[in-house]
């Protein structure tokens, strides 16, 4: 019966024959292109900027502003070394005051957020490497010290990860040397290979060993 219905079916074909229906279609997918795009953009700058956040520049951005334009006579120095700063950046002093205090707040306010960025991600990786909490059932007196590195990471790390945020902020996994993981390679391949492959791959292991490029190029897994 199902072969008979095939046999005898036709090709269905939506016609679309009016303009106004198609321009719909075409701006609905054009719109969930712009939105998809959209996202992936602002995905790929939280997960760089993690832990960090576009907003906690901003924050930073407008508290520079703000000093440089107060009237606070304890921090005479910091606001010159801020304004000796756009004059590094060659700002126009045609500008106004404002204007010229915004680009030089925008400026040191990104300077700051990726200097601290790095920082975090460094300490973030290095308590992340700490794994005595594996023996906390072992060690009683191991709890406190767990409890302290908890806080530690949760004040380090930012809020609201994705799912590729903490990518930047793993420690580095150790990679074995170049000789022990071709000889590895080798003693796994034997089961599957016939005698003259396995004599091809030596050959070509050993001229990987004799080249200084393959140090090199293994040295990229670190």
């Amino acid at each position: 019966m199902a072969e008979a219905r095939s046999a005898v079916a036709g090709l269905q074909v939506r016609e679309i024959d009016d303009e106004r229906d198609s321009c719909g279609i075409i701006f609905r997918v054009w719109t969930r292109t712009a939105v998809r795009k959209y996202h992936r953009v602002r995905n790929s700058i939280s997960n760089g900027m993690w832990p960090t956040s576009v907003y906690n520049i901003c924050i930073l951005c407008i508290i520079v502003f703000l000093f440089m334009l107060s009237d606070i006579e304890v921090a005479e120095s910091i606001k010159e070394l801020f304004w000796d700063t756009g004059d590094r950046l060659h700002v126009p002093h045609e500008l106004p005051a404002t204007v010229r205090a915004i680009i030089v707040a925008g400026f040191i306010s990104v300077v700051l957020s990726v200097v601290f960025m790095k920082v975090r991600q460094i300490i973030l990786r290095s308590l992340l490497a700490y794994r005595g909490w594996m023996y906390e059932a072992a060690k009683p007196s191991q709890k406190y010290l767990t409890m302290l590195w908890c806080l530690a990471v949760r004040v380090v790390s930012g809020y609201q990860p994705s799912l590729y945020s903490c990518q930047r902020s793993l420690p580095r996994l150790p990679v074995p040397p170049l000789r022990d993981t071709i000889e590895r390679l080798l003693d796994s391949l034997k089961a599957i290979c016939t005698p003259e492959e396995m004599a091809v791959l030596e050959m070509q292991a050993q001229k990987l060993r004799s080249l200084p490029l393959g140090p090199y190029r293994y040295k990229g897994l670190l």
